[in-house]
């Protein structure tokens, strides 16, 4: 189309993409449509199963009530200590304590019950914290279990990079993109440059689909093409638009040059544009389309099951993946069993056969 304007065989084209290149052998009319310029990505998947049951708190909490725990123990078998001496009554060794306090962290406090008044304070209060606790840590996660949360997309060049393996990528013709990445000073972008994919779009998408690949192409254009071909009738999909838009790109007609209507043309398209008329037909025109392919769909029947992103059912029940992280601390459990009966074992074993004089 740039050569036939070129050549004079056409007096102009619809939406073209303006470039310094393409300037010097056409004129544009003023700018209509602004396009941001993205990469494409797959949505992550849910954070592994196995780690629910501390998934609900972060690391700095867990430490928070280990220590918590080991303080409220050893303060009530220092209390239960210091009663036994000036009353005479029986006291609590430090190992009973430590259970004690972590029993009622776990739901499970013992039916023996301090009798003096200050160590009833420090359980009561203790009690009170463990239920709060608790109360929190099963809201979060019945929440992790059935509604599992998902890392978040990669929206920026940084966070692509950081990413190992990844790859990227441009469809085919050297447009504005590509002049952005080849004609770029900032070294990351010249290093991505350098290695960069440039094939098919439904290739791309393939490649992002399948895993650690990104697709560098732009939003409006791609919004519709995700719309049309990856997206389920309940408006799931797998893909993720980058937040972090690199270029702005400007489009408006080509004209040959020295076209008499190219100032008209230009007064016209600018009283469009700032009345916020064509803002409005492109939405419009981005949401008809879309309702209409979902009600084909929905006329077809099926959902396109494959296209629902890990963690974005519409029904969730629990299965052995969700509850893994219970068997495994189960399985911990019969092995530090193990290892105290086989220590147990030892040092009886050795008692036995050296017997003190």
């Amino acid at each position: 189309m740039v050569g036939e304007l070129w050549r004079g065989e056409a007096d102009f084209s619809l939406r073209l993409f303006w470039s310094a290149a393409r300037k010097e052998a056409i004129d544009f009319t003023r700018a209509y449509i602004f396009e941001p310029f993205v990469m494409i990505t797959r949505k992550p998947g849910p954070l592994p199963q196995h780690l629910a049951p501390i998934k609900p708190f972060t690391g700095d909490i867990w430490i928070a009530l280990v220590v918590t725990t080991t303080l409220a123990g050893a303060i009530l078998w220092g209390a239960q200590r210091a009663w036994s001496r000036f009353s005479g009554g029986r006291g609590l060794d430090a190992v009973s304590a430590f259970l004690y306090t972590l029993g009622m962290l776990l739901a499970e406090p013992t039916d023996a019950l301090p009798t003096n008044i200050t160590a009833q304070m420090l359980v009561g209060s203790w009690w009170v914290f463990c239920v709060v606790v608790v109360a929190m840590y099963r809201g979060s996660l019945i929440a992790h279990l059935t509604a599992p949360v998902n890392p978040s997309p990669i929206d920026t060049l940084d966070q692509l990079l950081e990413v190992e393996g990844a790859t990227w990528g441009l469809e085919g013709g050297h447009g504005v993109g590509w002049d952005w990445f080849k004609y770029n000073t900032n070294p990351k972008v010249q290093h991505m440059f350098t290695t960069m994919q440039v094939t098919p779009r439904e290739e791309q998408l393939a490649r992002v689909l399948g895993g650690q690949h990104a697709f560098f192409t732009w939003k409006y254009y791609i919004k519709m093409v995700v719309a049309l071909h990856h997206t389920d009738i309940y408006g799931h999909t797998p893909l993720h638009i980058s937040k972090q838009e690199f270029i702005s790109g400007q489009s408006g007609w080509g004209v040959r040059k020295n076209a008499p209507f190219l100032k008209p043309l230009d007064r016209i398209i600018g009283r469009l544009v700032e009345t916020g008329l064509i803002d409005h037909w492109l939405e419009e025109l981005f949401e008809a389309s879309l309702a209409r392919i979902r009600r084909a769909r929905r006329t077809k029947g099926g959902g396109d099951e494959d296209l629902h992103p890990l963690g974005e059912r519409e029904e969730m029940v629990l299965n052995l993946e969700h509850m893994q992280g219970a068997f495994y601390l189960l399985i911990l459990g019969h092995c530090l069993a193990t290892l105290a009966f086989l220590t147990e074992w030892y040092t009886l074993t050795l008692s036995t056969c050296h017997p003190q004089h």
